[in-house]
């Protein structure tokens, strides 16, 4: 009888002396095993940014004693609630995820740092599983949390110039400098991402003079480096209105308030920047790295059915708030509209996309991969698959390849699990494509497979199909396709509509 309650204890504890461990510069970790690969969840890269440190740069974390596990508690930054992601008013949220594949390596592997999107002022490094990426790709994944909405881009006088985020996200490339060695990652080897808004915040760091070395590639997805930033006047406006808002005349009064009020107060968020870092690159103003860029074919779908009720005036009216009325007419006949319904919806997403109003796809994102291609390998790609697993509305409208379609595919598990698991067979072989595409690139700024290198007004990129191929397209197709020779010849359309 005792030996075999022996036998079962040993058994009991046998997961618990399984657990990987790491010992970082503040102290040591202990991870979990989930989905083949060790995780190591929620792990302080800088100082909570709380009382002084709110709307301040952030700082170094600090050490603890003896083994820190916490890999139960997943850890948001404040922001309001969505249809996948609950609320939250944790200000203690400057933490990163690191997962590694359980296998020994001979040499220590690339790394891929995240920034998730999520508009600046939603979403978590925790939506992100990095378990399929990091097994599949034999690579180390963090992604990371950095400051939201008005906590991570508020701009006034009385605190400073705004760009919480952006910094906080240079601090969680500082730290992987100096920390992911423990967790056998190389420091010489690191790519960084981002999706949406996470693209937006990861455009001004390639042109960052602090930035530069800190990492050697970049993977940009649905965002143009163009749009959704602030220039100085603008974000000073968008400033005195949070503090009107607020009912507050000083920074004290500020920092006194619940990060719940700020979070309820709500408002746009970007980052503050001199010069758009597409103007930058437009005049070779940055930072050459390797870059796999590229966005979705119907981005604009995601907002489609807000326009539903649009008719040909309603339609005719929105157009003349964004463009002349000479430009206004030749939209129109490019992307005409004659009744409400699933043809306006349509038509309203075609113009979001192909102008790039919104920042992410269509025209302005070739434009700048293009500029970029003129002084470091790009590779662009467009993801085509008509029929991820969005929900399809009552009225028939259907997503396409919308804003975020993607996201299932490169990351099958986190707050995606659930579209993952509705994968058909082919979906499912894209799926790996496009992991195995991104893997590449992470260890060697390459995605091989075929895939064309981007080339100014010459160049080729690459087609996502669900299916067994995928397929090279031109990039005067691609113009074709998006109407680009109409969006080109008139200035950028910086509304978001």
């Amino acid at each position: 009888m005792i030996a075999r309650l022996v036998a079962v204890l040993a058994l009991l504890a046998g997961p618990a002396l399984a657990q990987p461990t790491a010992t970082i510069e503040s102290g040591a970790l202990r991870g979990v095993v989930r989905e083949g690969v060790e995780q190591f969840l929620n792990v302080p890269y800088a100082a909570p940014p709380v009382g002084p440190l709110r709307w301040a740069a952030p700082q170094p974390a600090k050490a603890w004693i003896g083994e820190r596990d916490e890999n139960v508690a997943y850890v948001r930054c404040p922001q309001t609630a969505t249809a996948d992601t609950p609320r939250s008013e944790l200000e203690d949220c400057l933490v990163l995820n690191v997962y590694r594949p359980t296998t020994a390596a001979k040499l220590p592997r690339a790394v891929f740092l995240y920034v998730h999107g999520g508009g600046a002022t939603n979403g978590a490094g925790i939506d992100h599983d990095g378990a399929a990426l990091a097994a599949r790709g034999d690579i180390v994944v963090v992604t990371i949390n950095y400051r939201l909405g008005a906590l991570g881009f508020l701009n006034h006088p009385s605190l400073g110039q705004g760009n919480y985020a952006l910094q906080d996200v240079e601090a969680a490339l500082r730290w992987t400098a100096r920390n992911i060695a423990a967790f056998g990652g190389d420091p010489a080897k690191v790519t960084i991402g981002g999706e949406s808004a996470g693209g937006t915040v990861l455009c001004p760091l390639l042109t960052s003079a602090s930035a530069k070395g800190l990492f050697r590639a970049a993977i940009i997805s649905s965002d143009d480096c163009l749009h959704d930033v602030d220039l100085l006047a603008a974000s000073l406006a968008r400033g005195e209105g949070v503090m009107a808002r607020a009912g507050c005349a000083d920074a004290a009064c500020l920092r006194a308030l619940p990060a719940g009020r700020i979070v309820d107060i709500g408002g746009f968020a970007a980052p503050v920047v001199e010069a758009t870092a597409f103007d930058r690159m437009a005049r070779g103003d940055w930072n050459p790295v390797s870059v796999l860029i590229g966005a979705n074919r119907d981005e604009g779908r995601i907002a489609g059915p807000a326009y539903l009720a649009f008719d040909k005036a309603a339609y005719a009216a929105w157009l003349r708030k964004l463009v002349p009325e000479a430009f206004a007419r030749r939209i129109e006949q490019a992307y005409p509209v004659e009744k409400p319904g699933l043809e306006a919806a349509y038509a309203v997403s075609a113009v979001m996309t192909d102008s790039g109003m919104r920042g992410f796809g269509g025209c302005t994102s070739l434009a700048v991969a293009e500029a970029m291609s003129k002084a470091a390998p790009v590779y662009y790609y467009q993801f085509e698959d008509p029929d991820p697993p969005f929900d399809i509305r009552d009225d028939g409208y259907r997503f396409g390849a919308a804003h975020s379609a993607e996201l299932t595919y490169l990351w099958p598990g986190g707050v995606f699990a659930r579209r993952a698991a509705r994968l058909t067979p082919d979906q499912r072989r894209l799926s790996d494509r496009m992991i195995a595409y991104w893997r590449a690139f992470v260890r060697d700024s390459d995605p091989g497979g075929g895939w064309p290198r981007m080339k100014p007004k010459d160049g080729k990129l690459l087609a996502l199909r669900a299916g067994d191929k995928d397929a090279a397209m031109t990039r005067q197709a691609f113009a074709r396709e998006h109407r680009c020779a109409l969006w080109s010849d008139q200035p950028w359309i910086m509304s978001r509509g």
